[in-house]
């Protein structure tokens, strides 16, 4: 069976402090062993930081992970707009190569009512640009190009669409599940659908994408237009406390979900998609992307330890 690193999308609540390398030190003390960083509204790191937080964290296990910013379309029509969606792929490569994160993700275009193929032209030629213009200083062979699976049907980025652009430019794929249940009103949510998923990997692409795949997972709400917002697996401490996960803070983070909502109550089938990961035998990187990141990855590590 291939190795799944199980970590948060973020640093840890229960971190010291905001930093990379607390973030890293938390994750270790609970027993995780990966980190994505979350570069929403920019790339945060300079090289020079990325070296130095690289040189700190380099004695431990735990792997890296990048979500590239969340402003980018490979297709729009404003050059600007699709100038600075490249070059933001491009920081985060850059910084990801030196920090020596394994995959970069990102959402990659939206629709803006141009056909599936034009996007898909758009998106494609944007990425082969980003391959040239780090030929040079960008080891592909170390850090992947990963498009996200994406939360809404106005957004490219379906399995189909993935599967395509990743074959055409030998490049990687994330496969975000509670995105695949959003953007389909519910209608992925099955064992047998998340098993036809990594069935459809491996013809594709090869056995060899399910050993290195990057994954996301979280309880997610949606409407008929897909993907609204992340929820927590389960709904109370209480449940929290069957899989001897306690903390104050989840505690208190758990209250503050329950004002907004936010606490439970998606109809998600995570533990069947655990399940069929467990079964596929998938390894790479599952990312958490809870309220309470740490304890849903927690308990993910939990239920997929004792499959």
């Amino acid at each position: 069976m291939n190795k799944l690193q199980i970590g948060t999308g973020g640093i840890p609540l229960s971190a010291e402090n905001r930093s990379i390398e607390a973030g890293v030190k938390r994750l270790e003390e609970i027993g995780l062993n990966h980190l994505e960083l979350e570069f929403v509204q920019s790339v945060y790191l300079d090289s020079k930081k990325a070296y130095q937080t690289k040189e700190k964290i380099k004695a431990t296990k735990i792997s890296l992970s990048i979500h590239a910013p969340y402003y980018i379309n490979l297709a729009s029509d404003d050059p600007k707009i699709r100038g600075a969606s490249i070059i933001r792929i491009e920081k985060s490569l850059e910084i990801g190569h030196i920090i020596g994160a394994k995959s970069v993700t990102f959402h990659s275009a939206f629709f803006q009512k141009k056909s599936s193929e034009l996007v898909r032209e758009s998106v494609i030629n944007g990425l082969r640009q980003i391959q040239q213009d780090l030929s040079d200083m960008v080891d592909f062979s170390q850090i992947q190009i990963a498009p996200e699976l994406t939360g809404k049907p106005t957004q490219y980025g379906s399995l189909v669409e993935l599967i395509s652009i990743a074959k055409e430019l030998k490049i990687g794929i994330c496969i975000d599940f509670a995105h695949y249940f959003a953007r389909t009103n519910g209608q992925y949510n099955s064992y047998d659908q998340f098993m036809e998923t990594f069935d459809a990997l491996n013809k594709a692409l090869g056995p060899e994408v399910l050993e290195q795949l990057h994954m996301h997972i979280s309880g997610i709400i949606h409407s008929e237009k897909g993907e609204r917002y992340h929820v927590t697996f389960l709904a109370t401490l209480a449940h929290y406390l069957d899989y001897q996960i306690q903390s104050s803070i989840l505690e208190t983070e758990l209250d503050k979900l329950t004002l907004k909502n936010k606490n439970g109550n998606s109809l998600f089938k995570w533990k069947e998609c655990l399940k069929a990961i467990k079964v596929a035998g998938v390894g790479g990187y599952l990312v958490c992307e809870s309220p309470v990141l740490e304890y849903d990855a927690l308990l993910l590590q939990n239920i997929y330890d004792n499959l």
